[in-house]
């Protein structure tokens, strides 16, 4: 359907979007930082998340290039991955505490 595959796109350069802003929070506080940045449990999780975040919005790329279209929701590729972005509401939720 059209509107579904419509509705896909606008949710991938969403993500794209974010993953792209938490890579350059990432960037910019390891270089802020140096090292130390791995010593703090928070900036681990951080770490961990921009890293699947990367790798979601790769391979949800990788499909769509190689398929013609994004992944369905119904994908379990997808379920996995909608389990990782509740993980970064998580990170967005410590963010505004902060």
């Amino acid at each position: 359907d059209y509107d579904d595959e419509a509705q896909n796109y606008f949710y991938l350069l969403v993500e794209i979007f974010f993953t792209i802003i938490f890579c350059l929070e990432f960037l910019l506080r390891l270089t802020d930082e140096g090292w130390d940045y791995f010593f703090n449990s928070w900036n681990i999780f951080d770490f961990v998340l921009v890293t699947f975040g990367l790798v979601g919005v790769t391979v949800s790329i990788v499909v769509m290039v190689h398929e013609g279209r994004t992944p369905s929701a119904t994908s379990s590729g997808a379920r996995a991955l909608k389990v990782l972005k509740t993980f970064r509401a998580v990170r967005l939720v410590r963010l505004i505490r902060m």
